[in-house]
């Protein structure tokens, strides 16, 4: 893994990690609408969200990026006990993607705060902003589905999304 793909793999894994807490989802799993029946949330349902916010928010970006996966990561999930380190059972499912094809005369802070402003009017919260020393912001939505929106010394700009806490897929292992 080189040092730049590397730097984006431990932001996105404190984006994960800053998002572990059990929760129920707020959303229906099939219509992500507002005030209907709260399910618990499944892992293949987190991760079929977390792939579709990804898509999403590529897709409000003009010309649409191509999306290259540099990160595939389940982050383990630990109880805030004694010494909070016992795995719970439940994890984080998070993706991160490189965007290609965005128009180079674009500056990439301006291309940070459009989405900052499309994730707030979609109605997440900004949970981080670091500007204007890193072009990194994130954001969260109510049932803590978290998108990060972050450019590398490179330029490289990166989609990050996570889930919150859910029980691990012990079926494929």
């Amino acid at each position: 893994m080189n040092p730049i793909t590397r730097i984006i793999a431990v932001s996105a894994a404190g984006v994960l990690l800053a998002g572990c807490g059990g929760i129920q989802n707020p959303l229906s799993p099939s219509t992500d609408t507002p005030g209907a029946p709260v399910p618990t949330v499944t892992y293949s349902y987190a991760v079929d969200r977390v792939e579709r916010l990804i898509s999403d928010a590529a897709t409000f970006l003009t010309p649409t990026p191509e999306l290259t996966l540099i990160g595939d990561t389940d982050i383990p999930c630990l109880d805030p006990g004694a010494d909070g380190s016992q795995f719970n059972g439940q994890v984080q499912p998070g993706r991160s993607y490189f965007l290609a094809g965005l128009p180079a005369d674009r500056p990439t802070s301006e291309l940070v705060a459009a989405m900052a402003e499309h994730w707030v009017a979609q109605g997440y919260r900004i949970t981080r902003d670091e500007r204007p020393q890193n072009q990194t912001i994130a954001a969260a939505d109510d049932a803590d589905f978290g998108m990060t929106i972050t450019v590398n010394a490179r330029g490289d700009v990166a989609l990050i999304a996570s889930s919150p806490c859910v029980q691990a897929d012990t079926a494929g292992q």
